[in-house]
């Protein structure tokens, strides 16, 4: 459902204010698919909205739990081990890239830059290392943003072609498929 609904996103992106024909007929049906699915996952789980609400309940839990008991030291370590997991997982997608891997690190980049967020902005309110630095780590948080978009524009891309590819008439895809190939090739050099 996500990836037929990003593909729906991307394919109006890169078709631009005023598609072409072949981007009018790709999103018409990339539209009618994800529509299709959506329709599809609320008829085989209709406890779907009822769950969603379930998780903003969580949420109150999740506030009260003992958060003064966090200390400095404690965050440091977290995140010089998510520093160590996006590292590894950049060597690891870099070395034999695979779909799953680049989603790996960015979903690992993804998690360090929050973290690094959260940090700076408890370190503007409180008395920590980073409110006397206010620029302390922003440089850092600016390259993970930057790494994790193009790693998602990277993933995006990549399932947009495989449900272009699908479709029945393939043969009138190809140029848009090549125009989505062109997309991924500026986007090789992540590392």
């Amino acid at each position: 459902m996500r990836d037929a609904d990003v593909a729906c996103d991307v394919a109006r992106s890169l078709a631009g204010p005023r598609p072409a024909v072949e981007w009018r007929r790709a999103l018409a049906l990339l539209t009618r698919r994800s529509d299709g699915l959506m329709v599809e996952a609320l008829r085989e789980d209709p406890r779907f909205l009822e769950r969603r609400q379930e998780l903003r309940a969580l949420a109150g839990t999740i506030a009260a739990l003992p958060w003064r008991k966090v200390r400095r030291a404690m965050v440091e370590r977290a995140m010089t081990a998510s520093k160590r997991r996006v590292e590894k997982a950049r060597k690891r997608a870099v070395k034999s890239p695979s779909p799953d891997r680049f989603h790996t690190w960015r979903r690992r980049a993804r998690r360090l830059r929050m973290q690094l967020e959260l940090w700076r902005t408890i370190g503007r309110a409180g008395d920590t290392p980073t409110r006397s630095r206010p620029h302390h780590g922003k440089t850092e948080i600016k390259a993970l943003s930057k790494l994790s978009d193009a790693l998602g524009r990277r993933r995006d891309l990549l399932a947009l072609h495989e449900v272009l590819r699908g479709l029945r008439g393939g043969e009138r895809m190809e140029p848009l498929l090549a125009r989505i190939r062109a997309e991924l090739a500026s986007l090789d050099r992540l590392d």
